[in-house]
């Protein structure tokens, strides 16, 4: 499978965008007190710093490295490993399983089986990769569970789409289920990659998060940019996720120095998170309020 590493990039962009669905996964925050005299809902002026403080941790713990780039990185390494020579003029379905130490403890282990043998990623081939204990770094957190892909269509340029499903998979603390589809594409040095959720969860602890959302990254000369928009389930209570600005930063984005994500609950009330350089800003609206009634901030090292 000769041209095996050359789709490596293509694959390496689904998991900073799948991480930013844990940007989306916000959790945490108490019930709504009610003798607050607002409409009944999960996000009220007195919790809206536990859900703010619980989204800043899904935005650093699904952006930053090596919470991201690890696994990126695993990932790219495993394909290479499992690249392999192939005849491609023996046109028979084949399944190879490589097996991978990673740097500082664990393995990853690859799948990738060639649908119609030809010996290069093509439609219909499905790699999946599986992390046992994985750790890259000694200061890693380990990063355990399976990815799977399965390509629809490989273009030339690093253009592909490909269903994916993620089982337990957990690589900054927080464990991804469910599937998502994704459509990569790169011009020149520019790297866009779309991943649309299909019911995705992210468990923290007892907080389940559901997503049905739509994460752009776009990644230039070392800087990206990430928009987010669709649905989130929060604890049983629906929420619109929209941005104003798009998140901006490094190439792992972490922590963002720039842009910001709004949610919204059916009752109106909502939650905006500003991205600062060294902060995270947070401020509460309740429903029919056009100006915040109450704003925070904390700290990136304390989050």
């Amino acid at each position: 499978m000769a041209h095996l590493k050359s789709t490596a990039p293509q694959l390496c962009l689904l998991l900073p965008l799948a991480a930013v669905l844990c940007l989306e996964g916000c959790g945490g925050g108490a019930k709504e007190d009610a003798g607050s005299g607002e409409s009944v809902g999960a996000l009220s002026e007195n919790n809206y710093g536990d859900f703010g403080v619980s989204f800043a941790r899904a935005v650093l713990s699904g952006m930053a490295s090596p919470g991201v780039g690890a696994p990126v990185a695993s990932l790219a390494s495993a394909l290479e490993a499992a690249g392999g020579e192939t005849q491609p003029d023996v046109r028979i379905a084949s399944t190879r399983t490589t097996v991978t130490s990673c740097t500082s403890g664990g393995s990853v282990t690859v799948a990738n089986n060639d649908a119609d043998g030809n010996g290069t990623l093509s439609a219909g081939d499905v790699i999946t990769t599986t992390f046992d204990h994985c750790k890259w770094t000694s200061a890693q957190v380990a990063i355990n569970g399976a990815l799977s892909l399965q390509f629809t269509s490989v273009g030339s340029n690093g253009a592909s789409t490909a269903e994916g499903n993620f089982t337990s998979f957990n690589a900054s603390g927080r464990i991804l289920n469910g599937p998502f589809t994704m459509t990569s594409s790169q011009s020149g040095s520019t790297a866009v990659t779309i991943d649309r959720f299909k019911g995705v969860t992210v468990t923290t602890g007892n907080d389940v998060v559901t997503m049905n959302t739509t994460t752009r990254i776009e990644t230039t000369a070392g800087k990206a940019v990430v928009s987010v928009a669709g649905d989130l389930v929060i604890r049983g209570t629906t929420f619109t996720v929209t941005q104003a600005t798009p998140f901006t930063g490094g190439s792992s984005v972490s922590p963002p120095q720039g842009g910001s994500a709004k949610l919204t609950e059916s009752t109106g009330k909502t939650l905006v998170m500003e991205a600062r350089v060294g902060y995270a800003a947070f401020s509460y609206t309740p429903k029919g309020a056009t100006t915040p009634t109450a704003s925070s901030s904390v700290p990136w090292s304390q989050i």
